[in-house]
């Protein structure tokens, strides 16, 4: 039973952060299984890694639990709990720019090992960075959501996306894959930005280094992307359109920069609304058909962002309780 207890202890830390050889994990799970009493010292554990567990600190991640482990006494789970969730409050609280939900399935009944699904999503108005537990880095934009599961690395490298990112990810055996709401992005190890909010019309892919293939979940083929070329697939019409492009426009969102190419204002402005946390109504369908191309820095107010915009004066920006009404000035509609 001791010994038990020490491999118990052991494992336990690797488990929860996919480290532990396949050899090692079969052993921890039947370690568990074998002793009611570490099942339930495992789902008590579980509950208190589901509530420390920061991703987008990964590199601090065991540093963090272990931190956190060796603070709390043995002699009751009442008093780990107390004391964990105290600590607990305190890290959560270092955390501004994401937040992280898991969501754990356990069925020691019929002697399953949870899995556990880790979710970072990124308030408006903010920007993360996340390092992967593959070593892989993804850059977040404001308003976007990642998960994947403890597998991640081990049995598979699949990620669920919405939003905007700037992948650059670690060659590997498992090949990554990246699912968007109607694209699947195949990648082997390769540098590329991605923008799929749910509420755009298309879907923008563009690749900086390696390689990529693209595919729909209808019958198409999957397309095969070379550095410098940039997919766009259209929701309503399901058509994708490939072309050459200078694709390091396509992460400049990174640096504090919006690159715009004949983009109308109302794209442009719905990724404002994600930048400074605000909401425009546009009123003129001629506002609406006018297009600009260029950059715009977002380090500015969004009084001098909203000037910079309007530099011929054309626009009449109303603000109303939460929103920003959108007109054209000659008119007033």
């Amino acid at each position: 039973m001791e010994e038990q207890k020490s491999i118990f202890d052991r494992l336990l830390m690797g488990y929860f952060s996919s480290t532990l050889s396949k050899e090692e994990e079969e052993l921890f799970v039947r370690i568990v299984k074998s002793d009611p009493s570490l099942q339930k010292e495992f789902d008590e554990y579980s509950k208190l890694y589901a509530v420390s567990h920061i991703p987008t600190l990964e590199k601090e991640k065991a540093a963090n639990y272990l931190l956190i482990k060796s603070q709390l006494p043995r002699k009751t789970i009442r008093k780990k709990i107390a004391l964990f969730l105290k600590v607990a409050s305190v890290l959560l609280l270092l955390v501004t720019t994401a937040t992280t939900i898991y969501y754990i399935n356990k069925d020691i009944a019929t002697q399953k090992i949870p899995e556990t699904i880790t979710e970072v999503s990124v308030p408006l108005g903010s920007q993360t960075q996340v390092v992967l537990p593959d070593g892989s880095k993804v850059m977040l934009n404001s308003g976007s959501i990642l998960r994947y599961n403890n597998k991640f690395g081990k049995e598979n490298r699949n990620l669920f996306f919405k939003g905007e990112g700037f992948f650059e990810i670690v060659k590997k055996e498992i090949p990554l894959l990246v699912a968007t709401e109607e694209l699947d992005i195949k990648v082997h190890g390769t540098v590329f930005n991605v923008k799929a909010y749910p509420e755009d019309e298309n879907i923008d892919v563009s690749l900086l280094e390696g390689k990529i293939s693209i595919g729909t979940r209808g019958n198409q083929e999957d397309i095969a992307l070379e550095p410098n070329e940039r997919v766009v697939y259209n929701k309503k019409t399901k058509n994708i359109t490939v072309f050459k492009a200078d694709a390091q426009n396509s992460s400049l969102w990174t640096t504090g920069k919006l690159f715009v190419e004949s983009n109308t204002i109302q794209e442009i402005l719905r990724s404002v609304e994600r930048k400074y946390n605000v909401k425009f109504r546009i009123e003129s369908e001629q506002v609406k058909k006018e297009t600009f191309s260029g950059t715009i820095s977002t380090t500015m107010s969004l009084t001098e962002l909203l000037d910079y915009l309007d530099v011929d004066k054309k626009y009449k920006f109303i603000r109303e309780n939460d929103s920003i009404i959108v007109r054209d000035r000659k008119t007033g509609h």
